[in-house]
């Protein structure tokens, strides 16, 4: 996770069942990248809204901003989530605490 100040992380909620709609996926039919390879790419990316998981096997697609969720057996979706309020944490991490490196 980046820290420092003004730092933003993002976690990812995870949805079963369910896919982004096709306008969104910014590759088509799979052609995807690994769990790292496609959070990293996806935090970095102010566009990318979450990530697309056909048959939760590990294989992901970026999909973009605004997308929305349509149901699709066995499949994954991970949507974009900003964790933190942009402050860097000190010390011990807390529930209380609002830092950006949880």
């Amino acid at each position: 996770l980046e820290t420092g100040e003004g730092s933003t992380a993002f976690g990812y909620e995870k949805k079963l069942g369910v896919r982004c709609d096709v306008e969104h996926q910014q590759t088509k039919d799979g052609a995807g990248q690994t769990p790292d390879e496609a959070e990293g790419a996806c935090s970095a990316d102010p566009n990318c809204g979450g990530l697309y998981d056909k048959g939760c096997n590990g294989w992901l697609t970026i999909c973009t901003v605004g997308l929305m969720l349509e149901a699709e057996a066995d499949s994954c979706a991970y949507v974009k989530k900003e964790i933190g309020d942009g402050q860097p944490c000190t010390g011990d991490i807390f529930e209380s605490e609002d830092c950006s490196s949880e």
